[in-house]
């Protein structure tokens, strides 16, 4: 058997993807209203470019990026903006958002409806994107709108740009998708897979780089035969098997376990050590943008745990409410007591259905209320679990003393500042200790203090 690709630390939470990961994504037909936020990505918001009242169509520009790290917004629907206003996002906060409300198109002169054809990027290159310029495939990436799927949506034409002094010489493609309960980046394996290849040897084209490697965990082994067959041809890409362990999807954790390589602390990033990581679920999207002229307009979710009547994976138009999805999958058992956004690891607590889905929305998962007394925390008995779990090989036993004691300066000492907020330590601790909270307060007061500074 293949030695499974793997990093030091991590934990093994529950699955769970059972729920939802045998069945087929399902398309959810276009809702009669969206609310499309302008910051759906790290960086600059985008800025509006249409007014109430305007007409849109499909696939269309309406909000332009907002600097060089931002990416432009577009209608997932045809029909009047009816408002430009703020909106609750499901990161948490509120933002500017364009609502669009499916409208008829009018009639013209001659009385005839015209047919309303979603916009497409005319500068499209079909399949012949290994002959055209790169510069060209990556200003169709930018101007698809196109962004991390993973989570941190971040712009893929800013990762795709690295500065002078930084030489990358490896594609890192990430279809590990770690977090329990969701399983949309599986179905895309199996679903696109074709659009997965053309996508990671678009990316290549644009780095210019010879090799690439697509991490998959182990308890995907449909998707690792499908895609292994499906490379099989292509020089220089190896799909490789990765052990079950949270959170070996990090980029991080996998530049670790694909190419031995350690990015340094923060700053430090991927670029640090010649590599480029992108979603496999970003690498499909990428080829419908040079291929096929498509713009950014929606993806697939999952709706997944234990209080939602039929778990499934959706392919959604962005800027759908979340309340809609819900409906769309059969509604919800009367004991929910959670909602969280993303996965339990990593996710958001949702205060209701209200919010839209959005370009980096992975999914979102409904639980049943837990024994209160599992969430009580006790006294730290200084067993370190919690060291022997974290990724990053911080020492969360002793930050944690440090910040309990009001010595920041002593927990920044210690490298704070490094944690990416996986959870593993606190999934570790059997005292129920809130590190993970404890360090994202502490990490929120010292970024304040700097810019104070």
């Amino acid at each position: 058997m293949a030695v499974r690709k793997t990093f030091k630390g991590g934990v093994h939470p529950h699955e769970y993807k059972e729920l939802s990961c045998s069945k087929g994504s399902v398309e959810m037909p276009a809702p009669s209203r969206v609310v499309v936020p302008l910051r759906q990505h790290l960086g600059a918001p985008a800025k509006a470019v249409v007014n109430v009242g305007d007409r849109v169509v499909e696939g269309q520009v309406i909000g332009e990026p907002g600097g060089f790290v931002s990416a432009p917004v577009h209608a997932p629907i045809a029909g009047e903006v009816t408002a430009v206003a703020k909106h609750r996002h499901p990161g948490g906060f509120v933002c500017d958002a364009i609502v669009i409300e499916a409208k008829e198109p009018v009639p013209g002169p001659d009385g005839n409806v015209p047919v309303q054809v979603p916009y497409r990027m005319p500068a499209a290159v079909g399949d012949r994107y290994m002959e055209a310029d790169p510069a060209l495939l990556k200003n169709l990436i930018r101007d698809a709108g196109l962004v991390g799927m993973g989570g941190a949506a971040f712009p893929t034409h800013v990762k795709l740009s690295p500065p002078a002094g930084k030489p990358v010489d490896t594609l890192v493609i990430n279809g590990a998708e770690c977090e329990p309960f969701l399983t949309c980046d599986h179905r895309v394996m199996l679903e696109e897979t074709e659009k997965v290849v053309h996508g990671v040897r678009i990316l290549m084209r644009v780095l210019g780089v010879e090799r690439c490697f697509v991490g998959i965990e182990d308890n995907k082994p449909d998707a690792i035969a499908q895609l292994s067959a499906a490379f099989a041809d292509v020089p220089g890409v190896v799909v490789s098997a990765c052990r079950v362990k949270y959170p070996q999807g990090g980029e991080k954790q996998l530049i670790k376990a694909l190419t031995g390589r350690e990015v340094p602390p923060p700053p430090g990033l991927p670029l640090d050590v010649g590599c480029v990581v992108q979603n496999v679920g970003t690498a499909a999207r990428v080829a419908e943008a040079v291929m096929e002229g498509r713009t950014f307009t929606s993806r697939v979710i999952t709706l997944s745990g234990t209080q939602i009547a039929n778990p499934m994976n959706v392919r959604v138009k962005v800027g759908t409410m979340l309340a809609d999805v819900v409906e769309f999958c059969g509604g919800l058992k009367s004991d929910l007591s959670r909602v969280i956004q993303g996965g339990p690891m990593m996710g958001i607590a949702m205060a209701d259905l209200q919010v839209p889905v959005v370009k980096g929305t992975s999914g979102f998962v409904f639980l049943e209320a837990g024994n209160p007394g599992d969430y009580q925390a006790a006294s730290c008995i200084r067993c370190g679990r919690c060291v022997s779990a974290c990724a990053l090989r911080l020492q969360p036993v002793e930050i944690a003393k440090k910040l309990e004691a009001g010595d920041l300066e002593g927990a920044e000492a210690l490298h704070v500042m490094e944690c990416m907020e996986c959870g593993s330590c606190s999934f570790a601790c059997p005292s129920n200790r809130w590190l993970v909270q404890l360090f994202r307060i502490a990490k929120g007061k010292i970024n304040e203090r700097r810019r104070k500074a």
